[in-house]
């Protein structure tokens, strides 16, 4: 999302003990005012991680994500659903909520410990990767509206 050159990137990771981490690290959005802070360097907003609840980094627009709240919210959705499929739709209407209450646009990637590894945002495209065995690694370009299918992730497909 934004400029072209100006990405964000940001991983989430669980390893086998089930410990979380995550990062985002942001080109910006350009035409910013000078002094402004964003999402990215923000607990809950802009990238998140919690042994219990799991891992999220956010991109877009952080005006929105900050206001919103929306790493930390996602991630509590995720993780409180029932199920997997439940969780993605979820953190769907979550995401939508944030462009029809301010116009913004985010992408997020998570990993929660119940309901495992998610991908979904509403901008253009997110470059997503995921490495789910030692050798296994799965990168898709991601399009507006579509989650990464969980199912399909884990089976490689």
């Amino acid at each position: 999302m934004g400029t072209p050159g100006g990405g964000t990137v940001g991983a989430v990771v669980r390893d086998m003990a089930g410990h979380v981490a995550s990062t985002t690290s942001t080109g910006g959005m350009g035409d910013m005012l000078p002094g402004r802070i964003g999402d990215s360097s923000i607990p809950g907003a802009g990238y998140y991680a919690d042994d219990e609840l799991g891992a999220i980094s956010m991109t877009g627009h952080g005006e929105g994500i900050l206001t919103m709240a929306m790493g930390i919210r996602l991630l509590e959705a995720h993780q409180g659903a029932e199920d997997p499929l439940t969780a993605r739709k979820n953190c769907e209407r979550i995401l939508c909520s944030l462009e029809r209450r301010t116009s913004y646009q985010a992408g997020a990637i998570l990993v929660s410990q119940k309901n495992g590894p998610l991908v979904l945002h509403l901008g253009e495209r997110m470059l997503t990767g995921c490495l789910l065995e030692k050798d296994q690694i799965l990168i898709r370009d991601q399009w507006p509206g579509r989650s990464m299918d969980q199912e399909k992730m884990l089976n490689g497909q």
